[in-house]
């Protein structure tokens, strides 16, 4: 069978920022911990160009499939939660 990342463009990995914007926690609400940058580029974390950028209606952070950047094939992006992904 073929694995989830290998049918889909982008994939849930639970964490968001609905309690309060920037703040991220998983869904299990575990807190997670960017230290002082919590953006890219420069940023020690992965995310697509221009994110985390969703204001208040993007707070769920998801893989986003980009097989053709080979250094970040799979940066994080928020997306509004109520968007159907597979799951990780």
């Amino acid at each position: 069978p073929a694995s989830v990342v290998s049918i889909a463009n982008r994939v849930w990995f639970g964490l968001n920022d609905r309690a309060n914007e920037l703040q991220f926690e998983y869904s299990d609400g575990t807190v997670f911990d960017f230290g002082n940058n919590i953006s890219s580029p420069g940023g020690n974390f992965p995310w697509a160009g221009g994110n985390p950028d969703g204001g208040g209606n993007q707070n769920c952070v998801d893989l986003l499939r980009r097989p053709s950047d080979p250094n970040t094939p799979w940066p994080w992006n928020d997306d509004e939660c109520n968007e159907t992904y597979p799951f990780i």
